[in-house]
């Protein structure tokens, strides 16, 4: 297997883990033990938002029906709960990994989930031991919206941008990465289905990881 780069840097929830699902649906999710039952439309409505705009979204209804508002506390309970129960690698990734492995590609994670939840997560999925560390906005609080992000990658990595790959499904993490020099591999994911034409148009190499197109 012949790639144009000697490291990989992997986005988790989106791109190695099916778990998006996990972020879009803990507002609702928390509004449902807190005895909430409102229609379906807002559980819909609550899907389609990141899960700090759906935090942000729900202080009123949690206001109005006298429940505490949710807290980042909360979220991160629900992803645990998720992580630790629900987590599973893409059809395909666990493949893709070895490949690297076995051609001597230097792997790490660079996501936006606290680094104790993605380790969880990332062993709940048996994916854990192919990755010499795990970056996270706990290092980097602008996350990977800031090329510092980035450098810190080139620099636990020792090597230059040019030489690393950023394998991501977040539109905005790209374009960073790529601002940065690194090489952009755009994963395919529904949660970001309308921002797939300019994702396409920046990425170096798109890849699915889906059961139809393992990788």
């Amino acid at each position: 297997m012949n790639q144009p780069y000697r490291f990989a840097a992997f986005d988790m929830d989106g791109t190695l883990l099916d778990s998006m699902s996990f972020w879009r649906e803990a507002a609702a999710d928390y509004l449902r033990r807190n005895g909430f039952t409102d229609t379906q439309a807002l559980f819909a409505r609550l899907r389609k938002m990141s899960s700090l705009a759906s935090i942000d979204f729900i202080r009123p209804i949690c206001a109005e029906a006298g429940i505490p508002p949710m807290q980042l506390a909360d979220l991160y309970r629900h992803l645990e709960d998720c992580y630790r129960n629900r987590a599973t690698a893409k059809p395909g990734i666990p493949a893709f990994l070895e490949s690297l492995r076995r051609s001597g590609i230097r792997m790490c994670v660079a996501t936006a989930t606290p680094e104790r939840l993605a380790r969880i997560a990332l062993k709940k999925a048996h994916i854990d031991a192919y990755f010499e560390f795990i970056l996270t906005p706990e290092t980097y609080p602008k996350g990977k919206s800031d090329r510092a992000f980035f450098d810190g990658i080139a620099a636990r990595f020792g090597a230059p941008p040019a030489e690393i790959a950023m394998v991501e499904d977040a539109l905005y993490s790209l374009r960073t990465a790529k601002a940065a020099g690194f090489y952009c591999i755009a994963v395919e994911e529904d949660y970001c289905a309308d921002q797939q034409a300019e994702i396409r148009q920046l990425a170096d190499e798109l890849r699915h990881f889906t059961a139809a197109m393992p990788f």
